[in-house]
């Protein structure tokens, strides 16, 4: 009856009121390249929660040292992001986001090949450098593209899609892992055992994704 029209009348309010409270007001190709920073974070999600797993069980580093290299990750980013700033001076920011991703890439595919903990520290400052400088660089970019009134918008949407990210990549991996047969001589119903199915290319695979899917919102974001 006359009841329905009212209720959906009240639902349609509602709803514009809800997506009136995510409207950010910010153009199209910076809400491209978030949800690239998203995806992006995304595919790093998918390899950090096991990567201390991986190197302990999988390479036979001492847990200390497994923890050292993911260290040197975060370490390595930091370090790269005052000298970053003196290459955007001198480059594109679009130019080294890709390469910064690139290298992120490359170092974290790396990771699948490691015999040695050198290797593997190797591997951690050429994927912490990218990380630093992609991230930097893409920071820049977001600047140069939105208002300084909409530059709050434009941080808090970065940090929001990052951790997003990063948070839906650690779950998509963790039911990977958990759905994976168990192998080894441990208990068959560990779960930890089971990082052990991850062979080389699903290592990779990941890795490369954070890098094209940066490249392409950068793309992307210069066709709209």
């Amino acid at each position: 009856g006359a009841g329905h029209p009212f209720l959906h009348d009240v639902m349609n309010r509602r709803v514009s009121r809800l997506a009136a409270g995510w409207h950010t007001g910010l153009s199209r190709p910076v809400l491209i390249l978030q949800g690239g920073n998203a995806l992006n974070y995304f595919g790093y999600g998918l390899v950090l929660p096991f990567e201390i797993i991986y190197l302990h069980q999988m390479r036979g580093f001492p847990t200390s040292t497994a923890g050292l290299v993911l260290a040197t990750t975060m370490g390595m980013s930091a370090i790269v992001t005052p000298p970053t700033g003196a290459l955007l001076d001198r480059y594109s920011a679009k130019a080294i986001v890709v390469a910064g991703s690139l290298a992120s890439a490359l170092g974290f595919a790396g990771f699948a090949f490691v015999e040695h903990p050198w290797e593997a520290f190797a591997c951690s400052v050429v994927s912490g450098a990218g990380l630093g400088a992609a991230g930097t660089a893409d920071r820049t970019l977001v600047v140069r593209l939105v208002t300084p009134e909409q530059r709050a918008a434009a941080f808090a949407l970065n940090r929001v899609a990052g951790n997003f990210g990063i948070g839906l990549g650690a779950t998509v991996a963790g039911f990977a892992v958990a759905a994976a047969p168990p192998v080894g001589s441990g208990p068959s119903d560990d779960p930890l055992l089971r990082v052990g199915r991850l062979s080389r290319v699903k290592w990779v695979v990941p890795a490369l994704v954070q890098w094209g899917i940066n490249v392409l919102a950068l793309i992307v974001a210069d066709w709209v």
